[in-house]
């Protein structure tokens, strides 16, 4: 409770609860399409696609609230920006990576271990074509860890375009972001593709994905500037992001066609992002609701890393249980286990990060 308290204090408690309601999605989503037929998230956001434009609205305002005015200044707040991110996310992307080799060599569950397994250590497993070998969850994170590295990178090369006028060189930077993947997918179109394909080519590939994440970017630029105006339409926006993912879901059906491996996936990400606002603005006063919506927000990145490890060995070894038995045990486990995780590696990492900044 001590740890939940100095959280809540300086959290967004709406993020948290937009972060808290990907993962659920997430690992109950996976649940069922496991051990049942009932895909109830058909009728839900993406959790996945959740995490993207929330990754890219947290980076954007931590660059757009950093005063940056001059390439110097960015150098060196890119080089810590470098640091933060790779301190926090590489060592539980790591730990999980050698559990799930691990895993796969002792039988546990299935999967493949070769010499192309380098390339999960690199984020390489999918950054222009898949390597569907095991450890599947990790395409999204691939993703993200990519857009870490681009990102500054790319800053720095348009602020020396712009003599150091860091605002437009952020604007265009998330243009560039947002037009090269989905130019990439054109490029990759493929009549002939299949739901498999769709998936493994166009979806969870880094290339194919790195605008997902530009989106948050851009809605932290305009949230920015435009903050009253976006406060007020925030219902609109809302109701707007709802109708435009429901059509995607249930009229954009078709693998092969061009709408659904191009512009439909950017327009996915634009109609996730107009969430945001809903959630940013909110406010929850209740104290154990709040408690409850930090503690599943801190430990959800522990949580999409536990949750398919948790889901073949509850196959393997819980086989014949009543469904509603199994999603208990499921996600009783993913807490603890979870929570076990947090408290005993990922916070530990992130305190040495803070101290080594």
């Amino acid at each position: 409770m001590k740890i939940l308290k100095n959280e809540i204090a300086d959290r967004n408690i709406g993020l948290d609860l937009f972060r808290a309601v990907a993962v659920s999605i997430v690992v109950v989503g996976h649940f069922f399409e496991h051990f049942s037929d009932l895909h109830f998230t058909n009728f839900l956001p993406d959790g996945v696609e959740m995490f993207f434009v929330l990754s890219g609205f947290l980076i954007g305002n931590i660059f757009l609230n950093a005063e940056i005015n001059s390439k110097n200044e960015l150098l060196r707040f890119s080089k810590k920006f470098y640091i933060r991110r790779w301190l926090r996310t590489l060592p539980n992307y790591y730990l999980f990576l050698i559990l799930n080799i691990l895993f796969v060599y002792l039988g546990i569950y299935d999967g493949i271990i070769n010499f192309n397994t380098s390339a999960y250590f690199v984020f390489l497993q999918n950054f222009s074509k898949p390597l569907d070998l095991f450890f599947w969850e990790s395409w999204s994170l691939a993703v993200e860890e990519w857009f870490y590295l681009l990102l500054p990178a790319i800053l720095v090369s348009v602020v020396v375009l712009f003599k150091n006028h860091f605002v437009k060189a952020y604007l265009y930077t998330v243009l560039i972001l947002m037009i090269f993947p989905l130019l990439y997918r054109i490029f990759t179109y493929n009549s002939d593709a299949d739901q498999v394909t769709y998936y493994l080519y166009f979806r969870k590939l880094v290339l194919t994905r790195l605008d997902s994440i530009s989106y948050g970017l851009g809605a932290a630029l305009v949230i920015k500037f435009y903050k009253e105006s976006v406060y007020k339409s925030r219902f609109a926006l809302f109701t707007l992001g709802v109708i435009g993912l429901m059509i995607l879901k249930f009229y954009v059906i078709d693998w092969n066609s061009f709408f659904k491996q191009t512009v439909s996936l950017s327009f996915e990400s634009l109609f996730t992002v107009m969430f945001l606002p809903m959630f940013y603005f909110a406010g929850i006063k209740q104290k154990i609701l709040k408690a409850q919506i930090v503690f599943i927000a801190i430990i959800s990145y522990s949580m999409y890393l536990v949750h398919l490890p948790l889901i073949y060995l509850i196959k393997k070894y819980c086989f014949g249980y009543n469904q509603i038995i199994l999603l208990v045990i499921y996600l009783t486990s993913i807490i603890i286990v979870s929570g076990i995780n947090y408290l005993i590696w990922e916070r530990p990492t992130t305190k040495l990060r803070n101290r080594i900044l």
